[in-house]
């Protein structure tokens, strides 16, 4: 740990070093909310202060709830959605780093020219509250030198609990046969086809009871309504292709007909299928 403090006092001096903050805050989003899908070159890094959410990295769905972390690396597509009853509450900071090209003690400087997309940490209060002390620093009217140094001073105190957690992610081995990540899976690659929990329950050998446990406690959320948020945001993609009918999205997304499809997309949106098109019809095109 000193090591690494002293790897970044010697770093925040480096002409080479250079940090941009493109935003930073506390954002509140109402339930059923959906960013689309995209990417840009900063890294972003979420904390989630209240309710839950589905983060869509790459081809992967990554469910987050209170107290937990995503740190998305740049160029990495994502989309963000909110679920059906509960609005969400993210702590967000997106910022440019640009560091010399070495290997450093410190796991998430370490980590920003690799491959990998995203990291999950839980437990991410101490993030949060760098976070939120950025922001302050950040939005002071006219920050003097003392200002912007107690700035870099945080930015340095979150790349180590960043590091930190990053360290506890990687001691952490995963169940073997962890079941319920298996169907979790499961639900992720086929939510547009019909879903039995039941039949689940028997084929991955564990009880229905069960799963409705860890999917409040791992997602925050029941596995109808993590079902029907994926289901609900994908109709909203097929929504812009004016070719397909309601009856055609219906089926594509697993709600199997049209007048169930329409009272879910409702109970999300507060919109019918037909008037959530009409948002983006424009000139008048087929509704």
């Amino acid at each position: 740990m000193r090591m690494e403090r002293a790897e970044l006092m010697e770093l925040m001096q480096d002409r080479d070093y250079r940090t941009d903050i493109y935003k930073v805050g506390v954002f509140r989003f109402p339930s059923s909310y959906k960013f689309e899908r995209h990417e840009h070159e900063e890294i972003e890094i979420n904390y989630v202060a209240a309710g839950c959410c589905l983060m869509g990295i790459g081809d992967e769905f990554v469910p987050m709830k209170k107290g937990e972390c995503i740190i998305i690396y740049r160029h990495t597509p994502h989309s963000f959605m909110v679920n059906l009853k509960q609005s969400c509450r993210l702590t967000q900071l997106e910022m440019k780093i640009q560091v010399p090209a070495r290997q450093y003690e410190n796991r998430f400087l370490d980590e920003l020219g690799g491959r990998r997309q995203y990291r999950k940490c839980s437990n991410c209060e101490s993030i949060c509250d760098y976070i939120e002390m950025i922001c302050r620093h950040k939005n002071a009217a006219h920050p003097d030198g003392a200002g912007l140094l107690q700035m870099d001073l945080q930015l340095a105190a979150l790349y180590v609990s960043l590091s930190e957690k990053y360290k506890e992610e990687d001691r952490y081995v995963p169940r073997k046969n962890d079941r319920f990540g298996q169907i979790v899976q499961y639900i992720n690659d086929n939510f547009t086809e019909v879903i039995d929990m039941e039949r689940l329950s028997v084929d991955y050998g564990i009880s229905s009871r069960y799963i409705r446990k860890r999917f409040q406690e791992e997602i925050g959320m029941n596995s109808s309504q993590y079902i029907n948020t994926l289901r609900v945001n994908k109709a909203k993609e097929l929504l812009w292709n004016f070719n397909l009918s309601i009856t055609d999205i219906a089926s594509l997304t697993g709600f199997g007909n049209s007048q169930y499809f329409c009272r879910i997309f409702k109970s999300f949106t507060n919109l019918t299928p037909v008037g959530y098109r009409k948002l983006w019809s424009g000139d008048g095109k087929r509704k």
